[in-house]
């Protein structure tokens, strides 16, 4: 399981101990204040967590490492919404309308 904080960290836990196993730091990559974690998912096949942040941002973590694998600007305003088809191959993502 996956949980996201108001200070851009994400952690990962195992379900059966309850013990965190990774945490990911997206305040190390430039992102605090304005950089926050609007969604956070599990990619169905990779070892990966995608977030979508208010910095436009899209970041691919690995699970093991908890390292940044890719980074991108998707958006022109906070990337707010964030899915992954059950295949894997696609990520759809949403963010607010800018005027």
């Amino acid at each position: 399981m996956v949980t996201a904080f108001d200070n851009s960290a994400c952690v990962l836990f195992d379900l059966e101990t309850g013990k965190p196993v990774v945490r990911i730091d997206s305040s190390q990559f430039g992102v605090s204040g304005g950089g926050g974690i609007n969604r956070v998912v599990c990619h169905p096949t990779l070892p990966l967590t995608i977030t979508a942040h208010d910095d436009r941002h899209i970041r691919f973590f690995d699970n093991v490492s908890g390292k940044l694998v890719h980074s991108m600007v998707a958006h022109l305003d906070a990337v707010t919404s964030l899915a992954v088809d059950p295949q894997g191959l696609y990520i759809l993502s949403g963010s607010k309308l800018s005027s």
